[in-house]
């Protein structure tokens, strides 16, 4: 009866044993594999003001802006700084990026959302002429 007591015990330690090592393997080898741009996205980070053409980090609270060809980050835009105001509140919410520098998906931002864009609906055109 001892021996059939130790048995289970050491099947259940083997068991035990091999279930953690196999998830630490898995939860290493996922962490060598993404990186922090890879992430999915959970909750929105940024905000993109497209007249402005500024990031809004929502962790951090300091605004992504360029300034003199340099990407800064500021807790604050300097007052009229291109003629835009923060108050306006026209901001596009930024779903595809959760890494640490926005600036490096401007170009497409920039093209997907042009200076002059509006979340805002807009009522439709009427065609002139008919």
């Amino acid at each position: 009866m001892k021996s059939a007591n130790y048995l289970l015990i050491l099947m259940m330690m083997l068991a035990g044993s091999a279930a953690y090592s196999q998830s630490a393997i898995t939860n290493q080898n996922l962490q060598e594999v993404m990186t922090d741009d890879e992430l999915p996205v959970v909750g929105i980070r940024y905000h993109y003001y497209p007249n402005l053409q500024a990031y809004f980090d929502t962790q951090t609270n300091l605004y992504h802006y360029r300034e003199n060809g340099r990407w800064v980050k500021s807790a604050q835009v300097r007052s009229g700084f291109r003629g835009y105001s923060i108050l306006n509140n026209v901001k596009v919410d930024i779903t595809d990026y959760n890494g640490d520098a926005p600036e490096s998906k401007f170009e497409e931002h920039k093209a997907k959302h042009p200076a002059n864009y509006s979340a805002k609906r807009r009522p439709p055109q009427k065609v002139a002429g008919n």
